[in-house]
């Protein structure tokens, strides 16, 4: 397997290999996302996009979670469909807002999702537990001074 290097022209991941997702394929994909909407006023079917460069979904998927470049070039994609369903929501007002309220609640649950929580976990017990090692360590070096 080829070692994956960053090609400073794109910043995005390559493979080497002419068949790879590599940057040119990257570039080319995210061109055709790009002219698909700009073209349509729609947003990209990536199943289809995939098929049509030869690339599967689970390539795509790992690339997204692999490649910081180009998720982030993707995530601008999204960002651009979340202003326009925030424009056809406004415009749409309460008739035939719901379906993009779903995509927005799935893509952006921080904003349009009140029940989003983010829950961080500590442990109250560190210094218990420290207390505790020193109390242990303290007593060996007792015990070894007598």
């Amino acid at each position: 397997m080829n070692a994956l290097t960053v090609n400073p022209e794109t910043g995005f991941l390559d493979a080497g290999s002419v068949n790879a997702f590599g940057s040119d394929r990257k570039k080319q994909f995210l061109e055709v996302c790009r002219g698909y909407h700009d073209q349509n006023r729609k947003w990209p079917d990536f199943g289809l996009v995939c098929k049509q460069l030869g690339i599967s979904l689970t390539t795509f998927e790992r690339h997204i979670k692999s490649d910081s470049e180009f998720s982030n070039q993707f995530r601008e994609l999204r960002l651009g469909a979340k202003f326009q369903l925030e424009s056809s929501l406004f415009d749409l007002g309460c008739k035939k807002g719901f379906e993009a309220l779903i995509w927005l609640r799935k893509f952006f649950p921080e904003e349009y999702n009140p029940d989003h929580k983010v829950s961080i976990e500590h442990n109250v017990n560190v210094l218990g537990t420290l207390i505790q090692r020193a109390k242990d360590v303290s007593e060996v070096i007792d015990t070894q001074a007598l």
